[in-house]
């Protein structure tokens, strides 16, 4: 193969080959570099970049459902809040009847006592009422059988029921400390009343203690799935910058080598001139 050849340049011919190939892969690596990416499309490789979407569609699913776990969160902490709330006002209920069990007190102090604790009575109804989250009320008993997406697939979810904590539920009509004796029977109602709290308050705790159990598992996957997509898809910038540097190395011997393949007829026929 000569390089002086006048009407035929073989070595010309193949540098051209050797630069354009270099090119494209120079194109390749700075498009890696520009987007972060290894795979930026399907003709980089079909079944990684098949793998990658799946991934990806995961990742999201699960970003989601971590969001919903969220949600479901606040609502029972919205619940529990209202919980705790009622159960001060059965605290100070509690006090008022201790108070009006005493033989003590005269009809004008124990009507003093009974105003306090209607008005005690009525505000927990108050809360029961006003306790709501998306417009839906929480613990009047009508928040049950509701049902969380907690994961990113059909299967993976969560049920909740919350416990109607209203005075009529909780046996507290008819308080009264109109005579000591009165106050006695009271004492016991507000103890039973304490105690189905305390038991309602325990379960939407329960909830919100498993829930935070799945939102740690459900972000150590999502970390886990990602960082499986980013192998799989994004770019090693150390590789690509090394890859980069020495095909530009070769791009510049091949336009040399072209140079110089291009220019050696062109001396062969001088010497004719």
């Amino acid at each position: 193969m000569s390089a002086t050849n006048v009407g035929f340049n073989p070595i010309a011919d193949l540098s051209r080959i050797s630069v354009a190939k270099m090119s494209r892969k120079s194109a390749k690596h700075r498009l890696a570099l520009s987007s972060g990416k290894r795979i930026n499309s399907i003709s980089d490789d079909a079944s990684g970049f098949s793998l990658a979407r799946g991934l990806e569609a995961n990742r999201r699913g699960l970003a989601k459902a971590l969001d919903n776990i969220g949600n479901a969160k606040n609502l029972l902490n919205t619940a529990l809040g209202s919980y705790d709330e009622i159960n001060e006002l059965l605290m100070k209920i509690k006090e008022k009847t201790v108070q009006g069990a005493d033989g003590v007190f005269n009809t004008a102090q124990r009507n003093a006592m009974q105003g306090m604790i209607d008005a005690a009575l009525t505000e927990i109804d108050d809360i029961i009422n006003s306790t709501a989250f998306q417009a839906s009320n929480l613990i009047d008993g009508t928040y049950t059988g509701k049902t969380f997406q907690t994961g990113a697939y059909a299967g993976t979810t969560f049920n909740v029921d919350l416990d109607n904590a209203d005075t009529t539920v909780l046996g507290l009509t008819g308080v009264s400390v109109a005579t000591s004796a009165d106050g006695r029977a009271a004492m016991d109602n507000v103890d039973d009343a304490l105690v189905l709290l305390a038991r309602s308050m325990q379960k939407a705790g329960e909830y919100v203690i498993r829930l935070e159990v799945k939102e740690s598992t459900l972000r150590h996957t999502r970390d886990s799935v990602e960082g499986t997509r980013s192998r799989i898809e994004d770019a090693d910038f150390a590789y690509e910058q090394m890859q980069q540097s020495r095909i530009q190395l070769l791009q510049d011997m091949g336009f040399t080598s072209l140079k110089d393949a291009i220019a050696a007829p062109q001396q062969v026929l001088s010497l004719f001139a």
